[in-house]
């Protein structure tokens, strides 16, 4: 076709402009090469491109992708070409397959569409759907919120910045590290409980066993009970130290 065209249609002619050419190349068309009759089919190409068309079915889909493996990380994204995509925080640090089309791609876990993405525009490196961001922090129980308001009563403003604390970085076992100061309490008193409190408070310190073991260092002497009966006096003999230079027999 390509030397049909060129030998038939370009040779010798002369034009200046493409809008030109273009309505030559129609005109062309329609005049002599679709109704010329082919000497391999014996038919014109205008009349046996519609005996073709109209044999021709529906085009079915074709899914075009590309497939590449990857491992969500920590916070539950998946990095593809520098930029990283979001996916619900339960796949994180899980094996994903990412699947590429022309229009976006997909993220799929054990055979399953996770996450669906469009294509990050240029100079956007993380695409992250609101809904895959991790879930708020629950609030404080009522256990939780009693004990904290007893170490508050207690030990005042350094008590409730102590239970804010525990909340944010004793998530495992709050109820235990608040217990602990209440048991100090109970065990030394306020005045030897508060200092530390309120160093551990200015330091951002949180770490269970470690109050009970500054408060065991620091613990005072305990104090004799005073006796209820005074004690009796003794009469001693008095004697002269002279007696002493006498010497043995």
């Amino acid at each position: 076709m390509v030397r049909y065209v060129r030998e038939r249609f370009f040779l010798g002619r002369d034009f200046g402009e493409l809008e030109r050419l273009n309505a030559d190349a129609e005109r062309w068309l329609l005049e002599r090469a679709n109704r010329r009759t082919h000497r391999t089919t014996g038919e014109m190409p205008q009349s046996r491109l519609a005996h073709e068309q109209s044999l021709l079915g529906a085009v079915p889909d074709y899914d075009l992708v590309l497939e590449e493996p990857r491992v969500a990380d920590a916070y539950g994204l998946v990095r593809y070409r520098k930029v990283r995509y979001s996916l619900p925080e339960e796949y994180a640090r899980m094996p994903v397959m990412l699947q590429l089309r022309v229009n976006g791609l997909s993220i799929v876990v054990n055979g399953k569409v996770v996450k669906r993405h469009k294509y990050a525009p240029i100079g956007v490196y993380l695409v992250q759907d609101p809904a895959d961001l991790p879930k708020p922090i629950k609030p404080r129980h009522d256990r939780f919120c009693q004990l904290a308001g007893q170490v508050a009563r207690e030990f005042g403003d350094a008590g409730r910045r102590y239970a804010d604390l525990v909340e944010k970085r004793a998530p495992h076992a709050p109820l235990a590290v608040l217990r602990e100061v209440l048991d100090r309490h109970d065990e030394f008193g306020r005045d030897v409980v508060a200092p530390i409190l309120q160093k551990l408070v200015d330091a951002g310190v949180v770490k269970r066993n470690l109050l009970s073991q500054l408060c065991y260092r620091r613990r005072r002497v305990p104090k004799l009970a005073k006796r209820s009966r005074p004690i009796p006096l003794i009469a001693v003999e008095q004697r002269s130290l002279a007696s002493y230079d006498q010497v043995a027999v």
